[in-house]
This record gives C-alpha cells, structure tokens and sequence, in this order.
C-alpha cells in the first residue's frame, strides 16, 4: 500500500524483487470535485500536482535505466512481472 503516485514505482521495486503483490493505491491527490474550464481549477495545485508528476516520471525513467526495475511502464498486473 503506498500513494496512487508512488504506485508504478514501488509495483516495478517489487516485482524485479520477486515478491508478488496486488496493488492497492490510497491517498489519492484529488478532491473529487474537478470540473473542465479556464477558471475553475487553482493554478498552484495545478503547479504541484504537475511537478509531482513529473519527478515520479523523471524517476520511473531513471530506474528503468539504472536497472532498478525492468519495465519503464510497469502495470498494475497482480505477481511478479505482471
């Protein structure tokens, strides 16, 4: 169990490890309440929620080439390299 942002990551850990798992993210970073428009969205969450992203997608890329994990796009498959 880890952050829905983590989750790709740690899945990828866990699998090169050999430990067979079913993912099971929680404290997901949205309120629920997210609508389409210019003005309705708060620009500096926006801002975080973005380099959030990016720092776990500079960090899948970086595993995957230091051979911390064998897949760039790991799924959500239940078992060792599922």
């Amino acid at each position: 169990m880890t952050s829905a942002f983590h989750m790709p990551r740690a899945k990828a850990l866990f699998d090169k490890a050999g430990f067979a798992t079913i993912p099971w993210p929680v404290d997901y970073r949205t309120s629920g309440k997210e609508g389409i428009g210019l003005f309705r969205d708060d620009p500096f969450g926006s801002l975080q929620t973005a380099s959030t992203a990016v720092r776990e997608w500079i960090g899948l890329v970086a595993y995957w080439l230091s051979g911390r994990i064998d897949r760039l796009f790991p799924g959500p498959g239940v078992g060792s390299g599922g």
